[in-house]
């Protein structure tokens, strides 16, 4: 009897794992919102490289998801953070796996696995620059 007990016990708490998994919350932004870590002028450095991923893929399947990509610089691969996908998408500024870019931003004080972050400030791409965050890396689309 306690055998039983116990296997039905494991069974309906393997069952509500596999469904809170399965479940997703809908965006509201009255109370999500891109937290970004707060930005350190003190840790900013500059980066140049060629993008091998973004993510999200594609931003408007997760318009408010944050946007960031991972840039092969010359000894390493780093996550860049940017913000949400909707600020960079209503300026008109899309960033493709391979394209040449140069960045200032700030070097996060923890990693994506084993790559450093940085949030970015500014992203140039040939002559076009987007900015995200002003000198003191207050976020600009708030």
């Amino acid at each position: 009897m306690k055998r039983i007990v116990l296997v039905l016990m494991v069974i309906s708490f393997a069952c509500g794992v596999v469904r809170a998994k399965g479940q997703h919350q809908p965006f509201d932004p009255a109370v999500t919102s891109v937290k970004p870590e707060p930005y350190d002028p003190s840790r900013e450095t500059t980066f140049q490289g060629k993008i091998l991923r973004v993510d999200p893929p594609p931003c408007n399947e997760l318009p408010y998801y944050s946007y960031h990509i991972h840039v092969q610089l010359p000894n390493e691969i780093v996550e860049v953070h940017l913000g949400p996908c909707t600020y960079a998408k209503d300026r008109q500024f899309p960033l493709n796996v391979g394209d040449q870019i140069q960045g200032t931003g700030s070097v996060a004080n923890w990693t994506s696995g084993p790559r450093r972050v940085i949030i970015a400030r500014e992203i140039h791409r040939g002559k076009q620059v987007m900015q995200f965050r002003d000198a003191t890396g207050k976020a600009l689309w708030k």
